[in-house]
């Protein structure tokens, strides 16, 4: 999960959160260090406090370069003059990566090396320019803690064509995992299948067998959605999606954004759950200590037969769009059916079928 705003408001999520993504959180390099050698660590150890306090890992996303360290200090960027471009001196960096890596040494377990480099608002220098920050970054953890994951970039959408570029030039003995955002909307989330099998195609040419996460997942503008029901049913398909797809870890964005975010778990109170949200812990029910066994897609039927975590056997059953009746089959021994609201009922021998996955069991 991405959260924002917990220094400013958000209160820890009710859900279950194992992992938190430092992003768009006010603890990037432009804030932590916003002069040379001026420091402010206020805000950042807040976050890994609390995040230690609920027993949550952190992912922390380097990027978004201070005015001053700045290689063009008036160039337009998303947080600001300067911040897109590359480190004008490298040694600023390496300074900034080893303060993070060393003051939160055991409390931040992940690293993201640049966020979505492939667009220019977050950055501007060249594939090139990316290995250098990238070997620079993760030699630099690595000295000073070992058992860190460090990522690739986050690349976003057609990012894979420079993903492949950085991989030509050697640069996977510089991440332990591929980081990638499979955004894709206005769509259905089915569609993010075909991204995710574009990226894998990419580590499979250059035979890298490295963990897949998605660090940045939602619905921005351009989504819309006819009912919170449909929210509930796009957020719980886009999660299982990442798992029938071998995603390691998938990084929900976020749980207190209500601007360019589309598709909300929380109300503007910041504490209500709205369909989707209460969906999220259902799902976490679901899935966490299953194995998914198999998988279809019927023109749109989709059906995922699971082993669940009690030790009896599950279907969760959806359709891509629109409604229809199903027939329970005889074989699956089926009594419940589960739905994301959290409430379960007897099953007959026909249900009827729309967007929202349901677990048969």
């Amino acid at each position: 999960m991405t959260i924002e705003k917990f220094d400013s408001g958000t209160p820890w999520p009710k859900a279950p959160v194992p992992w938190i993504r430092l992003w768009d959180a006010r603890v990037a390099w432009k804030d932590v260090e916003p002069e040379r050698d001026v420091w402010d660590f206020s805000r950042l150890d807040a976050y890994v406090a609390a995040a230690q306090q609920h027993q949550t890992k952190i992912l922390y996303t380097f990027g978004t370069t201070p005015q001053w360290a700045s290689s063009e200090p008036s160039q337009p960027g998303n947080y600001g003059p300067g911040t897109a471009a590359v480190p004008a001196n490298i040694r600023d960096w390496q300074n900034f990566v080893a303060a993070i890596a060393s003051r939160y040494l055991g409390k931040i377990a992940a690293y993201e090396i640049l966020n979505e480099p492939n667009l220019s608002g977050y950055f501007t220098g060249g594939v090139e320019d990316q290995l250098r920050l990238i070997s620079s970054a993760y030699q630099t953890i690595k000295s000073i803690d070992p058992h860190a994951i460090v990522l690739s970039p986050g690349y976003q959408g057609p990012g894979f064509k420079e993903l492949d570029q950085l991989l030509s030039m050697g640069a996977s003995q510089y991440f332990d995992a591929i980081a990638y955002h499979f955004y894709q909307f206005p769509a259905y989330p089915e569609n993010q299948l075909q991204l995710i099998s574009t990226v894998t195609a990419v580590l499979k040419k250059y035979s890298l067998n490295l963990p897949i996460w998605d660090t940045e997942i939602g619905f921005g503008p351009g989504q819309t959605f006819a009912s919170d029901d449909q929210q509930a049913a796009y957020f719980a398909r886009t999660i299982l999606i990442h798992w029938i797809a071998g995603v390691q870890h998938v990084f929900w964005y976020a749980w207190d954004d209500h601007e360019w975010v589309r598709l909300w778990l929380t109300e503007p109170d910041l504490v209500t759950l709205t369909k989707a949200g209460v969906a999220y812990g259902v799902l976490e029910k679901w899935i966490t200590g299953s194995t998914l066994n198999s998988c279809s897609d019927n023109n749109g039927l989709h059906i995922c037969s699971l082993a669940l975590a009690s030790g009896s056997q599950g279907h969760l059953i959806w359709l891509t769009a629109g409604t229809e009746g199903f027939t329970v089959p005889a074989d699956w021994s089926a009594s419940g059916i589960s739905a994301l609201d959290g409430t379960s009922r007897q099953v007959g021998t026909t249900i009827q079928l729309g967007a929202e996955p349901v677990l048969v069991q």
